[in-house]
């Protein structure tokens, strides 16, 4: 019997002997950890989320590892390939560091004369990568970044800029009467690459669907695509963890909007392998 432990599963057998192996709980101490570490907790309560794009050992906080029983039910062979797997990355980035001295690009930057220190990028990091400088401006740590442009589109006074993918540079992309579809690079993009697009589909790279804000969206409009397909990754396979929800929630407001018939916008999440299903939605919307 494969027997997988599930909450409110129940399993009804008729049988001579049952033997079940002992149970793992995460500690009560996990809760403190994780709001310390500002890490979310799995499902059942361990010390890491299950997400695909950070496991077995990583984190969405670049710096914090997660290896043993904290995270999984483990045994004595795999901690230790947890633990070699965690100092290989360690050593790796110490030899690169030591061999490149120049400063860790994150393609984003503030304008500081347009900060109004409501601390919103603070809040809304998934990475922990914005802090209160001894200036008590928010300044971004590169080490911790994974340019995911958050902040860039929640920026409510646009004070949080892009070299590459501001509002403008998007939008100028985007061809009169064409099909957009803005596509995560880890997801979408590669689902697109075994795809020959319709000529009238123009597709967009971005490093993450939480950079698609409402005023992406509205421009592309605005610039006459017929219509606008944001595609990244399933929720739970969001390397900034909230790139699915950010994304759906940008389009809800575009819709909401008086005038718009509900159709010339949408979300779709789009595993990389999911070819097929890419496909489908560019034919059908």
């Amino acid at each position: 019997l494969k027997e997988a432990t599930l909450p409110s599963i129940e399993l009804h057998l008729d049988c001579d002997c049952l033997v079940l192996p002992l149970a793992l709980k995460p500690a009560e101490e996990f809760k403190a950890a994780a709001a310390l570490l500002h890490q979310p907790l799995d499902k059942e309560g361990f010390l890491q989320s299950a997400n695909t794009r950070h496991r077995l050992t990583g984190s969405p906080r670049k710096g914090i590892f997660f290896a043993g029983t904290c995270h999984a039910e483990t045994d004595p062979d795999d901690l230790n390939n947890e633990i070699n797997d965690i100092l290989s990355v360690l050593s790796t980035e110490s030899i690169d560091r030591s061999t490149d001295e120049t400063q860790i690009d994150t393609g984003v930057e503030i304008n500081e004369k347009k900060c109004a220190q409501c601390l919103t990028c603070i809040r809304v990091c998934p990475h922990s990568a914005i802090i209160m400088n001894n200036k008590n401006r928010p300044q971004i740590v590169p080490d911790a970044c994974f340019s995911c442009h958050l902040c860039v589109a929640s920026c409510p006074a646009y004070a949080i800029e892009s070299k590459t993918l501001a509002n403008d540079q998007i939008a100028e992309k985007v061809k009169k009467d064409k099909k957009v579809i803005l596509a995560c690079e880890r997801s979408a993009v590669l689902a697109a690459s075994r795809l020959v697009l319709p000529d009238n589909t123009t597709l967009i790279p971005i490093p993450c669907a939480c950079r698609i804000s409402s005023d992406i969206i509205l421009k592309a409009l605005l610039n006459g695509a017929s219509k606008v397909i944001i595609a990244g990754c399933h929720e739970e396979n969001c390397r900034s963890l909230k790139g699915s929800s950010a994304a759906d929630t940008s389009v809800k407001q575009v819709l909401s909007i008086p005038g718009m018939d509900g159709t010339e916008v949408v979300w779709e999440p789009i595993a990389a392998n999911e070819t097929k299903k890419l496909d489908r939605i560019i034919s059908k919307v």
